[in-house]
C-alpha cells in the first residue's frame, strides 16, 4: 500500500550563510533569506505575496477556508493529497505573525 510523504522538509529551502531562521507556530524552523531590498521593494513584494495568498483563499481546489488558518489550511490539502502550491507556504511562513498573510480573506466574515 503506497503511503503518502507528509512531511513538509522538501518545500523548506535549505539554509545558507546570510538567512535568518524563522519559527512558525507550530515551531517548524523555517529558512528565510536576510532582506536586502529598500522599502518600496519590500512593499511592492509584500502586495504580490498577498495577491498570491487571495488566489489560494479563492481556489476551492484545496478544500474549505472558512475556520482555517492559511497554514492549517495548507497543511490540511497537503495531507489529502491536493499539491497546494509550495510558496504558499513559503509565504506564509516569512510573516508568521503578520494577520495579512496567515489569516484567509474570509476571516473578518467570520
Amino acid at each position: 500500500k503506497h503511503q503518502m510523504d507528509t512531511t513538509l522538509d522538501k518545500y523548506l529551502p535549505v539554509r545558507r550563510s546570510g538567512q535568518s531562521q524563522v519559527k512558525n507556530q507550530n515551531q517548524s524552523s523555517i529558512h528565510v533569506p536576510a532582506s536586502e531590498t529598500s522599502l518600496s521593494d519590500r512593499s511592492s513584494s509584500e502586495e504580490e505575496e498577498l495577491a498570491l495568498l487571495k488566489a489560494f483563499d479563492t481556489n476551492s481546489t484545496f478544500g474549505p477556508i472558512i475556520g482555517l488558518s492559511r497554514l492549517d489550511r495548507w497543511m490540511r490539502a497537503q495531507k489529502f493529497g491536493l499539491s497546494p502550491p509550495p510558496d504558499i507556504l513559503l509565504i506564509i511562513n516569512k510573516h508568521p505573525d503578520d494577520h495579512r498573510f496567515t489569516e484567509c480573506v474570509w476571516k473578518a466574515l467570520e
